[in-house]
């Protein structure tokens, strides 16, 4: 008798709260973010340029932070809808596409929100290397189920 192990995406049945709890951190810190940046505003110590830089700072801060929220939510929402291996893995394909292009799309449209362009590569790259490496696992994952 061959017994049939439901798929888990997770190895532990909590961590899932664990990534929805750093999900709901990541947004609060957003928010977080800009509170302390008005009170920096309104303090009146600073100068025009130095809180033109200072918005610099937590452009990229917000983007970081959106990025991440993204991620933990996701991997969270995978985690209760995902119903086989190869369902997980091109839902993580697709979130994993998704960050990155929030994120590229972030950089872009406030320009000036990076501070220097390897900061941008060191985290640009991993999300297109996992991505690239979710996809081709997927790939794989299909080709085994047509075999």
């Amino acid at each position: 008798m061959n017994q049939q192990v439901p798929f888990t995406y997770l190895k532990k049945p909590w961590a899932k709260w664990c990534f929805f709890a750093a999900g709901l951190l990541q947004i609060l810190l957003i928010f977080e973010n800009m509170k302390q940046f008005r009170s920096l505003e309104e303090s009146g110590i600073y100068t025009p340029a130095q809180l033109s830089e200072y918005l610099m700072q937590y452009k990229f801060i917000y983007i970081l932070h959106l990025s991440c929220a993204m991620l933990f939510l996701g991997v969270f929402l995978i985690s209760i809808f995902a119903r086989s291996k190869k369902s997980a893995k091109l839902a993580d394909s697709i979130l994993l596409f998704a960050a990155s292009a929030i994120y590229t799309a972030g950089i872009v449209l406030w320009g000036s929100a990076i501070p220097s362009l390897p900061l941008f590569v060191f985290f640009l790259f991993p999300m297109w290397g996992v991505f690239v490496f979710s996809l081709y696992q997927y790939s794989k994952e299909c080709r085994k189920h047509e075999a």
